[in-house]
């Protein structure tokens, strides 16, 4: 799974749900992977203006009505954020040796924002503290942090080597399926 911003808290509580229904329990059992680009895990530290200019600006870009209760959600240690940090944290997938699936790895900006002039997430926010979490500082904003400009680029090529390490982990012999384990 890959999420950037607001989607990695999605997939996080999404998979907390997983864990709390008897029928979604072998989506979380199935998750071998998790990527979260520059998501708000501890919130933001950007003063309430500055996150409802973030958040509207996202919202905008999918078509989505913001509502009010997700702006006070996103301060910095906000009890919502802290709830499922700590659900997500507690999730049995986490309870396997390290090294094996599922694997935990949190991408996030070491630049400010080009026009807030703010890290939007900074690395404290970006880290989940969860076994094996593989933590990458990103030479980009809040906004560029997903954006790879060719293979070439310093980023694409870090998510790329994860991704086959991870699939590599998973599925050792390439020339079998998946489900034939």
């Amino acid at each position: 799974m890959i999420g950037y911003s607001l989607g990695g808290l999605v997939i996080k509580k999404a998979l907390i749900e997983c864990n709390e229904v008897e029928v979604f329990k072998d989506i979380l059992k199935s998750t071998t992977s998790i990527m979260l680009f520059g998501t708000p895990n501890a919130g933001s530290f950007a003063t309430k203006m500055k996150r409802v200019k973030i958040v509207k600006s996202i919202a905008k870009c999918v078509g989505y009505e913001l509502p009010p209760k997700i702006l006070g959600a996103l301060e910095a240690h906000s009890d919502q954020l802290l709830d499922i940090s700590r659900s997500f944290q507690r999730l049995s997938i986490w309870d396997t040796p390290k090294g094996t699936a599922p694997f935990m790895r949190t991408f996030y900006e070491t630049r400010t924002h080009h026009k807030l002039g703010i890290l939007v997430v900074d690395e404290f926010s970006a880290k989940i503290d969860v076994r094996g979490e593989e933590s990458h500082p990103v030479q980009a904003d809040h906004s560029n942090i997903v954006k790879f400009y060719d293979a070439k680029d310093s980023t694409y090529k870090s998510v790329m080597l994860a991704v086959r390490m991870d699939r590599n982990a998973i599925n050792p012999n390439p020339g079998t399926s998946m489900s034939s384990r």
